[in-house]
C-alpha cells in the first residue's frame, strides 16, 4: 500500500512544468528588456542633446547666429539636435560669462522647466564680449517610454512625470575681425 503511494506521487503528470516557469521568468526577462530599452532611449537622448548643443555652441562662437537670443538658441539646440519630442517647449538654456579673474563656475545646475506651470524659469543670456569665456547650459526634460519599467521608477522625476537631462559646453567668443 504504501509502495503504491509512493509510485503514484513520484509518477505524477508532469504536464504545465513548463507553464509554471514561464510565469516565474517572464516578468524577469521582460523587466530586463524595457529596462534596457529606456536606458538606450536615455543614452540616445543625452546623445541628441549634446549634439545639438555642441552644434549650436559652433555656430555661436563663430558668430554665425546675428544677435542670438535665448529662443534663437532654443531653436538651433533643438534643430541641430534631431528627432527629440518637445524639444522647443521644454528646453531651457543658460548663457553666462565666466570670470577669468576668479574662474568661478556656477555651482547649482541650471533650472528646468516645469511643465506644470505656466511661467518658465527666467535663466541668464548674457552673449559677452569678444574673447570672453562663456559656459552654455542646456536642460531637457522628456517623458519616459517605459513609466513602470525598473530603471525609470528609480530615476528622478519632476512633479509632470518626465526626467531631465542635461548638457553643457564652455567656449571663448571669437574676436570680430
Amino acid at each position: 500500500m504504501m509502495l503504491k503511494r509512493a509510485k503514484s506521487f513520484l509518477c505524477r503528470d508532469e504536464a504545465g512544468t513548463a507553464t509554471i516557469e514561464f510565469v516565474i521568468l517572464f516578468p524577469i526577462f521582460m523587466t530586463l528588456l524595457l529596462s534596457a530599452f529606456e536606458v538606450g532611449m536615455f543614452m540616445t537622448r543625452q546623445v541628441l542633446l549634446e549634439r545639438g548643443v555642441d552644434l549650436a555652441v559652433r555656430d555661436l562662437r563663430l558668430g554665425l547666429m546675428v544677435n542670438p537670443t535665448s529662443a534663437s538658441l532654443k531653436t538651433a539646440v533643438c534643430e541641430y539636435a534631431g528627432p527629440l519630442a518637445g524639444c522647443a517647449s521644454t528646453i531651457s538654456i543658460e548663457l553666462r560669462p565666466i570670470s577669468k579673474e576668479t574662474w568661478v563656475l556656477p555651482t547649482a545646475i541650471v533650472q528646468c522647466i516645469d511643465r506644470n506651470e505656466e511661467i518658465n524659469p527666467d535663466l541668464t543670456f548674457d552673449t559677452g564680449t569678444e574673447n570672453e569665456l562663456m559656459l552654455v547650459r542646456a536642460c531637457l526634460v522628456i517623458d519616459p517610454v517605459f513609466a513602470t519599467s525598473a530603471i525609470v521608477a528609480q530615476m528622478p522625476k519632476d512633479a509632470s512625470g518626465g526626467y531631465q537631462i542635461y548638457s553643457s559646453s564652455i567656449f571663448v567668443n571669437e574676436p570680430n575681425t
